[in-house]
């Protein structure tokens, strides 16, 4: 980056000395501006925050392998979103950007995952298997049982009958047992309702908390020094050009940063449609 001492003003500062200077650069691709102003900005005394957004998966990805393998995947965070996407999150500034990059992070499963999940589900099937076994096992058992019946003489199946209305006789009195032990399953069944519904509502009112706090977290995070778009200004500005200078009002510190690069000559009449960009 160039820093001589003739554009001295134009190098980013943050709003106090001694903090992380905060960039975000809107189209980053592979991140090679990220990564190089991460090595530029690194050597001030509160370090650097460096942000990139992109469309496009792969090149994020290409991104954050190439911040690893650099060294600056500390400072340096990348998401994968339509920028445009981003005005519905409102306030929008560094730890949100690292926020969302991890949240992507972990959605991606790695081999090894992959691979558990493979195990776990031949050990299904396995188990499915083992069931049919046992099953086609019982069939073959009633099946010899109804033989044997069959050979059974007179006086065994009258002995037989006296066995099953004994067994009856059992099997009704499992049944009232049963009976009982159901309306005993039903009443803890109906206790457990409760205390359910006692502790979603706790988590409703957690979760209201929650969120009453991240949109004060929110209002009272800091947003960035520096923002550098680099041509993607007029392809952005084709396809939304107040919501890309929403983005840029969530985003940009007052008295911040910001630098377009592209083919346009005049944009004195551009700029003051936005307070952002005029102070």
């Amino acid at each position: 980056m160039h820093t001589c001492a003739a554009c001295t003003h134009l190098r980013p500062t943050p709003v106090t000395p001694g903090a992380p200077v905060r960039v975000l650069e809107l189209a980053c691709g592979t991140g090679a501006s990220c990564m190089h102003m991460a090595q530029v900005f690194s050597a001030e005394a509160g370090g650097c925050s460096i942000s990139g957004v992109d469309i496009v998966t792969d090149a994020v990805e290409c991104a954050r392998a190439a911040a690893e393998e650099a060294g600056v995947s500390g400072c340096a965070s990348f998401v994968q979103a339509d920028v445009f996407g981003l005005l519905a999150s409102g306030r929008w500034g560094p730890d949100r950007a690292r926020e969302m990059s991890r949240e992507q992070q972990q959605e991606q499963l790695t081999p090894q995952e992959q691979q558990g999940q493979q195990q776990q589900q031949q050990e299904q099937q396995e188990q499915q298997q083992q069931l049919q076994q046992l099953t086609q096992q019982q069939q073959e058992q009633e099946q010899q049982q109804q033989q044997q019946q069959e050979q059974l003489t007179q006086q065994e199946q009258q002995e037989q009958q006296q066995q099953q209305q004994q067994e009856q006789q059992e099997q009704e009195q499992q049944l009232q047992q049963q009976q009982l032990t159901r309306q005993q399953q039903r009443q803890q069944q109906e206790q457990q309702q409760q205390e359910q519904q006692q502790q979603q509502q706790q988590e409703q009112l957690t979760q209201e908390q929650q969120h009453q706090q991240h949109q004060q977290q929110q209002q009272q995070q800091p947003l960035f020094d520096f923002v550098y778009d680099c041509q993607a200004f007029h392809a952005l500005r084709s396809v939304d050009e107040a919501g890309y200078i929403k983005l840029l009002e969530q985003s940009l510190r007052p008295g911040g940063l910001l630098m377009l690069l592209t083919e346009e000559r005049n944009l004195t009449e551009w700029a003051k449609k936005s307070p952002a960009l005029s102070r």
